[in-house]
């Protein structure tokens, strides 16, 4: 093979592979040659293509995907290698945008527990162990951070308690519920929910913010999300709520069913999976969605889709706990698409949003200014 047909085949399997469109054939040879420091500059040019500037692209953080017959250790091992030196190329890119002298770290697990005598606990300072007792129910922090609701069989004890959760800015948390309902909770998000569904005729939760539900199943029992504007009634289900909008209400199905339930008669619906409602005072619309952007939060990144640098913004605000100022309200209309980690601490946000040439940042002390 010639040496520019063989630079020309190098780079269509960079390329192939990026895409998640190369076979099995191309695969082993990709991972060959990858040993073999082949591809350097190859995949160094793919990474040139993860920032359009044009349409303010950034597809930076949100690893490719193998092909299933590559799903196995030695293929994902040797996959992590392309990423480390996808990053070490991008790394170095970075080292020309603007430096930031101040900096801020990231949200973590970070709630309050409100008892149903009032007590208020700091979920952040409490050790591993049990937390207290209600009505027959074991409330526990575990090792992995989450608090855990379970009932106790030897408790005769069938009264009704409520418990909230409320987590900050720059918080976020994860419950199981006494039927085995787990939670995961955004920043600022507050669920509120009996300690104990023993007693009642169906289970019950308050939301507001945004939460993921994977709803236990219980035939005898329906699951209700009442929050601004709709209920949700399942059985058992994955998804996702979000209310953060005052005047708009998005649910998203991953799995099962879910029932929708608004103010207005007229104006219900049952959603399937991929699907997504979003209810207003005067309408409910549903449309099929990407369901990964609309998790992505609780899988550990940001992911927006032709989003505007203002909502954007808001969720840098949320996770960071700070607050943003546009030196230019038509900054706030410039549209980004991509996904970026949300493990780093903010100056990394901001400088792959730079890249892309649109706008600057600078920081100080809680506050961000976007300028141009």
């Amino acid at each position: 093979m010639k040496l520019r047909d063989q630079d020309n085949h190098s780079k269509k399997l960079v390329e192939r592979y990026c895409n998640s469109t190369a076979t099995d054939q191309e695969l082993e040879v990709f991972f060959a040659m990858l040993k073999n420091n082949q591809l350097t500059t190859e995949i160094e040019d793919e990474m040139d293509k993860d920032i359009d500037r044009e349409t303010n692209k950034i597809t930076i953080d949100h690893p490719k995907r193998l092909s299933s017959a590559f799903k196995y250790v030695a293929a994902a091992a040797v996959a992590a290698i392309v990423i480390s030196i996808s990053f070490y190329f991008f790394n170095d890119k970075f080292n020309s945008i603007g430096n930031y002298k101040e900096d801020i770290q990231p949200g973590g697990d970070r709630a309050f527990l409100t008892l149903s005598n009032g007590k208020k606990i700091d979920l952040n300072k409490i050790s591993n162990n049990q937390l207290s007792e209600e009505t027959g129910v074991k409330i526990t922090k575990l090792k992995s951070g989450e608090i855990t609701y379970e009932m106790d069989q030897t408790s005769a004890s069938s009264s009704l308690a409520y418990n909230e959760i409320a987590t900050p800015r720059g918080g976020q948390f994860t419950v199981k519920l006494s039927d085995g309902t787990k939670i995961w909770l955004n920043s600022q998000t507050t669920i509120r929910f009996p300690v104990s569904f023993a007693s009642l005729k169906e289970r019950k939760v308050e939301l507001k913010g945004e939460a993921y539900f994977e709803v236990a199943k219980d035939a005898k029992k329906i699951f209700c999300v009442k929050s601004p504007l709709q209920n949700i009634t399942v059985l058992g289900t994955h998804f996702n709520i979000n209310t953060f909008d005052q005047n708009r209400v998005f649910t998203t199905l991953i799995e099962g069913k879910v029932s929708v339930t608004t103010d207005n008669p007229t104006k219900n619906t049952i959603l399937i999976p991929s699907q997504q409602a979003m209810v207003t005072k005067d309408n409910l619309q549903v449309k099929e969605v990407d369901v990964d952007q609309f998790i992505a939060w609780k899988n550990g990144y940001f992911s927006f889709d032709n989003e505007p640098l203002s909502e954007l913004m808001r969720k840098v605000e949320r996770w960071y706990n700070v607050n943003v100022v546009f030196e230019n309200d038509e900054l706030k209309n410039k549209t980004f698409s991509g996904s970026i980690s949300r493990h780093t601490n903010v100056s990394q946000i901001l400088k792959k949003i730079e890249l892309t040439q649109s706008v600057k940042f600078k920081i100080d002390n809680q506050t961000i200014t976007v300028y141009n």
